[in-house]
């Protein structure tokens, strides 16, 4: 059985998302431009 792997992104006290494997990261305004696959931090 494979586990779910997420991720939780705090962007503010009342701005939390959860994020999957098959979801994209994103720097928002902190780092313009870069993203990453969920997948990729666990490999």
């Amino acid at each position: 059985m494979r586990r779910k792997r997420l991720i939780t992104v705090y962007r503010a006290r009342t701005e939390i998302t959860m994020l999957a494997d098959e979801d994209i990261l994103d720097g928002a305004d902190v780092i313009p431009g870069w993203r990453i696959p969920v997948h990729q931090l666990f490999a």
